[in-house]
């Protein structure tokens, strides 16, 4: 059951993976330069939609975490989920209303994102929570169908200005949010023991929520800003062309990360319950770990694929192959970050230490990068700057947990395979070439120092595919 739940989530996430390919590397081609960097800031602006909830999803999150869809009271989630709409719906007139005033597109379209983004954000926590992977897997692969069709209809009638493809997104998102909420009204019509018995929330309640919710809402924002705080520096101190090429090489790396995120959707739902016998999921935790680093580290030399195919289709996006090769270089880390540290710290209701890493994180990154930016004056050591802050949180976190301190056998595995990827860099032949040496060099250095880990993965992947069949 739990495998054909993950195949599911897997399935629709691989939908996105072709959504953002064609977002990737269909769109740099059609128009100018300086309009991918105008879409592309958008795409920066939305990330922080989720911050106008005041954290009340997340405290939903918190709160039902573990829990099963079928035992909530499904009158007391209909309050709540009106309860967020009218929270939203002040902030969306409010941020509109300024946005008009000043007559700013990208702040009237941000405004015009933000309450279909969390009427629908708010049900897919709360399946995530819940482990309804089936209805979350739903509302995520709408959400990747309408915005892949605008995508193909904006390359299809050739329009030069993103504008129209935003708009068109923008109709998606709300079409989405409309058809949620008609298939809960539908849903609450049939439940009559819903409308028989009508939850009404006190005011101490909402308030405990939010409570709940708004340190993980911050803890998220700033999460959020650390992993842009790269492009926010590149659009202030640099060229609108340096940040489009930047804005490439991080949407490129954001393909990959899909799969990432598909896992780490998954796991929260799995490390709640998980409590029962502790020393076994400290093991399980602490495998995870290590097979999330193989996985990784493999996965760094479809860069030389990206590099063979940029140079070939995508010319004017050359300069964007330096930021990429360093950017590549964090997915390992980020890999066990998004998947294991941040969920471990929600699991186990550790908010405040979870607060208080992402916040020391951000002014050590922001340090690190501003202190580069001044002394070198260059977009690459922004690139090289991100990665050293991801090593640094990976080997703090890692001492939260101590299932999952690193030794001194992990730190040479990163570092083996840290610099075999460099030195392949350097190496002028065929990328597919470098794409089987880099391969055969991982799987060498994976052999002699994780033989066991590297063999349990290839039985679990057998494993699953013939309970897949079956």
């Amino acid at each position: 059951m739990v495998t054909r739940q993950l195949f599911k989530v897997l399935f629709v996430d691989i939908f996105t993976l072709l959504t953002g390919l064609l977002s990737v590397f269909f769109l740099p081609k059609v128009v100018s330069v300086e309009e991918y960097a105008y879409y592309r800031t958008f795409s920066l602006f939305i990330t922080y939609a989720g911050m106008f909830h005041l954290g009340f999803s997340d405290g939903i999150y918190i709160k039902f975490g573990g829990e099963k869809f079928s035992s909530l009271n499904k009158s007391q989630i209909s309050s709540y989920y009106k309860i967020l709409m009218i929270i939203v719906s002040i902030f969306t007139i409010g941020l509109l209303s300024f946005s008009l005033i000043n007559n700013n597109r990208l702040l009237i379209y941000f405004s015009l994102y933000i309450l279909p983004f969390n009427l629908i954000h708010f049900y897919k926590l709360l399946y995530r929570s819940t482990g309804e992977f089936g209805k979350y897997s739903i509302l995520q692969g709408l959400q990747s169908l309408l915005n892949l069709l605008p995508i193909v209809l904006f390359l299809i009638l050739s329009f030069k200005k993103t504008d129209s493809l935003i708009v068109m997104q923008l109709i998606g998102l709300f079409f989405i949010a409309i058809l949620l909420n008609f298939y809960l009204v539908i849903k609450g019509h049939k439940n009559k023991q819903e409308r028989k018995t009508q939850y009404k929330q006190s005011y101490f309640e909402i308030k405990s929520i939010i409570t709940i919710g708004i340190t993980v809402m911050i803890a998220n924002v700033i999460n959020t800003l650390f992993y842009s705080i790269d492009r926010w520096l590149v659009k202030m101190y640099f060229s609108t062309a340096e940040f489009a090429y930047y804005s490439f090489a991080v949407s490129i790396l954001s393909l990959f990360l899909v799969l990432i995120s598909s896992l780490t959707n998954f796991s929260y739902s799995f490390l709640a319950r998980a409590d029962k016998n502790l020393q076994d999921t400290n093991i399980k935790n602490s495998k995870l770990k290590i097979y999330l680093l193989i996985f990784s580290f493999l996965f760094l030399n479809v860069y030389f694929l990206m590099e063979l195919i940029i140079g070939i289709y995508l010319p004017k996006y050359i300069y964007s192959l330096s930021y990429i090769s360093i950017l590549f270089m964090t997915l390992p880390f980020m890999g066990v970050i998004n998947v294991l540290y941040s969920n471990l710290y929600k699991a186990q209701k550790r908010l405040k230490e979870f607060f208080i890493t992402v916040s020391c994180m951000l002014i050590l990154s922001s340090f690190i990068n501003l202190l580069l930016i001044y002394i070198y004056k260059s977009v690459y050591v922004i690139a090289l700057g991100t990665l050293i802050s991801f090593i640094i949180w990976y080997i703090i976190s890692s001492y939260h947990f101590k299932e999952l301190r690193g030794n001194f056998k992990e730190y040479t595995y990163i570092l083996l395979n840290l610099i075999s990827f460099f030195i392949l860099n350097l190496i002028e032949i065929y990328p597919l070439g470098l794409i089987m040496i880099g391969v055969s060099i991982n799987l060498v250095i994976t052999f002699f120092l994780y033989k066991k880990e590297f063999q349990e993965i290839l039985l679990n992947l057998k494993l699953a595919l013939k309970m897949k069949v079956e």
